[in-house]
């Protein structure tokens, strides 16, 4: 979940990295348990989408910090990364008031965010992969999702959802390494014999980077990125809900998704002890493709996700992530936790 599937580089030098056996460095904070608020929690910001579709509940100063494990048999069960997911509510405004005027009550609209970035370093390795919703109330964006990795690689995508003169529209674009170009900045001088500038070829620069064409497609109403996603496990407890069924996008590829609540389990975590459920996640691609589903950052196969029961709080991610022709397992544990729901708490001993 932690590395995407282009940055089999970063997955190679956090595996070395295991105590004892090189001179990498990755420095985390150690295992902190819960933190209280330091103001009265608010409720959290329901938002409401159309009518018949299942709400998507932000967390309004909420944050989960996470270890990431990697599961390498004999050798034992490192962490190699830290993957923190936070939330919270703003005021929105489609514009600002007229000198001497004042908003009503019921013009104060709010906007959600919801905030995950997984951070490591070894062997020189560098990765800062920070993935970001927001939820507007608007008809378009109504959602815009983006994906930026910084560090010894640089990418960014984009993916805009809302609606457009009555249609459900999806837009997505990525940026890419810009091809012979004639901005100054991206000229080079050569090596050695020959000092003549000239364009870079395919560098990770991050100014090096364009966007691509923006492409577009209709969806339908109610489909959702794969972060909000996770966040319907909140919606769904809150009115004890079993089961939903909705459309995920995955770049532009339209995923049939339902997801269940499954098995109880009480589960050790660094933050704790809790009772949990297992959510259980069953994808179907909708445009009749043949290629698998991948979740964030690309963890793929088969995605375990348990949630805090009641609350919905994830608690623990599992799954695996490309190693070259391989799967490595990896296991992502609560560790930390400020802003929760009242009944979000672990077992007494």
């Amino acid at each position: 979940m932690f590395l995407s599937p282009t940055s089999v580089p970063a997955l190679l030098a956090l595996v070395f990295f295991v105590p004892g056996m090189s001179e990498g460095r990755m420095d985390f904070e150690p295992d902190v348990q819960a933190t209280a608020p330091d103001q009265p929690l608010q409720a959290p910001l329901i938002f409401q989408r159309f009518e018949g579709v299942l709400p998507i509940t932000v967390p309004r100063r909420e944050e989960l910090r996470f270890g990431v494990y990697l599961h390498l048999g004999p050798l034992g069960d490192p962490m190699a990364g830290e993957f923190v997911m936070g939330s919270g509510s703003e005021p929105f405004l489609r514009g600002l008031p007229l000198p001497g005027s004042s908003l009503a009550a019921d013009e104060r609209l709010e906007s959600g965010w919801v905030h995950t970035r997984v951070t490591g370093s070894a062997l020189g390795y560098k990765l800062d992969h920070n993935i970001d919703v927001r939820l507007l109330p608007q008809a378009w964006p109504a959602l815009i999702y983006t994906d930026t990795q910084r560090g010894s690689e640089n990418r960014r995508r984009e993916l805009r959802l809302g609606q457009i003169a009555g249609k459900h529209i999806a837009r997505y674009r990525r940026d890419h390494h810009c091809g012979g170009c004639e901005r100054a900045e991206h000229l080079v001088k050569g090596l050695l014999l020959s000092r003549r500038e000239h364009h870079c070829e395919d560098c990770d620069r991050l100014e090096h980077r364009v966007w691509r064409a923006e492409s577009e497609r209709e969806i339908p109403p109610g489909a959702i990125d794969m972060l909000s996603a996770i966040y319907m496990a909140r919606s769904m407890r809150a009115v004890e809900l079993e089961a939903a069924s909705f459309a995920v996008l995955d770049k532009l590829e339209l995923w049939n998704t339902t997801i269940s609540m499954g098995e109880r389990r009480v589960l050790e975590l660094p933050a704790g002890r809790f009772a949990c459920r297992k959510m259980v996640m069953e994808t179907s691609s909708a445009d009749e493709g043949e290629g698998a589903f991948s979740g964030l950052f690309g963890i793929h196969g088969e995605i375990d996700v348990w949630v805090h029961d009641p609350s919905g709080v994830p608690v623990r991610i599992a799954g695996a992530v490309p190693l070259g022709p391989f799967d490595l397992k990896v296991t992502i544990d609560l560790r930390s936790y400020s802003g929760t729901p009242a009944d979000f708490a672990p077992l007494a001993d």
